[in-house]
């Protein structure tokens, strides 16, 4: 279970249902409903079926954190009915943006498929690493975290966090083709900007030097 994921990451629990005796058993429905940090529905709601069940009254639940999620928190709402009963469970987790890079594009970097929810965790704390590497390395020509991102800053990012990934699971551990391109398209995307910076002219009231 993660308590804060990025947009696009995965939301994944362990759902258990059991009696008043502590006895597990299989509600005859399972409604989950996601809420925005406005509380507003995200999506359709989904239901938890047999593909989706461990074993009796144990069921995983996964679902895709949309790609334009707002910050803030969310919740998982699940409702369970059998015959009368109905009972009710809720969960809250945060959701903030990533200021560079794309999830699904570094999953695609690191060979992982889109289901293969297992690893979001560890991808995430290589994105939140690297997005404090890149903005200290532009902390000298911009301000920081950017506002406005060029493409090439989230080209960046995705190299430098699957090499990173990839690199932490190699025996040996040696620097990954993708850091070192990633470090080099950073060098000289720094230079360019010291550069221009450079040239611009000097205002002085209305005076231009």
């Amino acid at each position: 279970m993660q308590n804060q994921l990025h947009p696009d990451a995965t939301y994944t629990r362990t759902v258990k249902f059991t009696d008043e005796d502590g006895e597990y058993f299989d509600p005859t429905s399972i409604t989950v409903t996601f809420f925005d940090s406005r509380r507003i529905q995200s999506g359709d709601s989904i239901t938890l079926d047999a593909s989706d069940k461990e074993d009796t009254g144990i069921y995983i639940l996964a679902w895709n954190v949309p790609s334009d999620a707002d910050s803030g928190q969310w919740a998982c709402n699940v409702k369970a009915e059998c015959g009368e009963s109905v009972s009710i469970q809720e969960w809250k987790f945060s959701v903030y943006t990533m200021p560079y890079g794309d999830f699904s594009k570094i999953r695609t970097l690191c060979s992982l498929d889109s289901d293969e929810t297992a690893f979001d965790g560890r991808l995430q704390d290589c994105l939140d690493m690297m997005a404090t590497q890149i903005n200290d390395e532009l902390s000298e020509v911009a301000t920081t975290p950017l506002t406005s991102v060029p493409d090439i800053i989230h080209t960046v990012a995705n190299l430098l966090t699957a090499g990173l990934y990839l690199q932490s699971n190699a025996p040996d551990e040696k620097e990954h083709n993708y850091t070192v391109r990633a470090e080099k398209m950073l060098d000289r995307y720094v230079i360019r900007q010291r550069r221009l910076s450079s040239e611009l002219p000097i205002v002085i009231g209305k005076d231009i030097l």
